[in-house]
């Protein structure tokens, strides 16, 4: 019988790269939901409408389901302008929508936290033992998410990861994924020859493909279905820690490897020395029996593909 799968925040880049990723499988039927109105090129995807105020709606979106994952979050943008309705969305409506998966009996309900959970200055040995002092709004509302999922772990299998820096192509042309820096970075080698920072450049962060975000929640479901348990809360990145300069010369070097031009690369601040280590750690998962592929420089190479074929 197959898996019966919601995917949350269905018009964003998160849910929309799983969900194309999980209906090829046949094991699986795959919806999305969101509260604006949703188009998906895939027919194997079933789309709903959502309202998240109305528990009604929240109670019929969660109807049938084996498997929720919670992609829907207000945006780093969205918090700091609207802290409180960011609070809001992690615990009043995430609460409620909890209350409604639990009375469907829905078996697994999977959440997308991130590493900014930690702290608003990403330093050090960043592991699940770590203690999470977030000050930035978009952090706090993450903070505030994962314990309204906690306080409901014993009447629901519950799974929060902890996400880097994802970057990749998106599902469509529609989806607006290119404020990530990766993907932004790739745009500008593409579209104008150059690359500019809009930072000094040395904050270190943690990078990691979509692609690679996906598998992982097939292998979670997967794990699910054989009756396995996962940690409660783990941290998922990818094997590319570095400061947002040295990314910007590694793609202007893949961009001058595969057409011989190299992109200038500008910085919007002057640099500040600064001595800062990042040391991401997702041992965790790894060690549950996950195995990363990082095929990261495919995905860099895909993204000047799909700017050179959909977006000049």
């Amino acid at each position: 019988m197959k898996k019966k799968i919601l995917i949350t925040g269905g018009s964003g880049y998160l849910a929309g790269s799983i969900s194309s990723f999980l209906c090829k499988n046949k094991n699986y039927e795959v919806s999305i939901c969101s509260s604006s109105n949703l188009k998906t090129k895939y027919k194997e995807i079933n789309t709903l409408k959502v309202e998240w105020n109305n528990k009604s709606s929240l109670r019929n979106i969660c109807k049938g389901k084996d498997v929720i994952i919670h992609c829907a979050s207000p945006d780093a943008n969205f918090s700091k302008k609207n802290p409180e309705a960011s609070y809001r969305f992690s615990n009043y409506i995430l609460d409620s929508f909890l209350n409604e998966a639990i009375h469907n009996k829905v078996k697994k309900f999977i959440y997308f936290s991130s590493a900014h959970v930690y702290q608003s200055k990403l330093e050090g040995v960043l592991n699940e033992r770590r203690p999470i002092i977030p000050e930035h709004p978009y952090g706090v509302s993450k903070k505030i998410a994962e314990q309204t999922l906690l306080n409901k772990k014993e009447l629901i299998e519950i799974n929060i990861i902890r996400l880097s820096n994802a970057f990749g192509i998106p599902s469509n042309k529609n989806l607006n994924c290119w404020k990530l820096v990766v993907n932004d970075f790739c745009k500008q080698a593409v579209l104008d020859k150059k690359i500019l920072i809009n930072s000094d450049g040395t904050q270190v962060r943690n990078f990691v493909s979509i692609y690679e975000v996906c598998r992982l929640i097939d292998f979670m479901i997967s794990y699910f279905c054989k009756g396995k348990l996962l940690p409660t809360i783990f941290n998922f990145g990818g094997n590319w820690t570095l400061s947002i300069f040295d990314m910007a010369k590694l793609i202007a070097k893949q961009y001058e490897i595969n057409f011989d031009l190299c992109p200038d690369i500008l910085i919007k601040k002057s640099p500040k020395p600064s001595s800062a280590k990042l040391n991401f750690n997702y041992d965790l998962i790894i060690k549950s029996g996950f195995k990363p592929n990082n095929n990261n420089m495919t995905h860099i190479n895909e993204l000047f593909s799909y700017v050179r074929n959909n977006l000049n």
